[in-house]
């Protein structure tokens, strides 16, 4: 099980945040936030964190529109 509280006291611009596989968690964004930041903010809290394991994130809009992570 993935700990998703320290992932929502990421920042106020997240909207929700779902596990949504045994090794996927979804985070959902408002659509003001400032995406790019907070991608690398989360990337650098799982490289950091290993005690969840190994996972991958899906980045979304509150508005239900996938972001594409380069």
């Amino acid at each position: 099980m993935i700990d998703i509280l320290k992932y929502r006291q990421l920042s106020d611009e997240i909207f929700d945040i779902e596990q949504t596989g045994t090794n996927e968690l979804t985070i959902i964004f408002r659509s003001d936030a400032d995406v790019k930041a907070l991608i690398k903010r989360a990337n650098a809290l799982a490289m950091h964190k290993p005690d969840d394991g190994t996972f991958s994130f899906v980045f979304t809009y509150d508005n239900g529109r996938t972001i594409e992570v380069d």
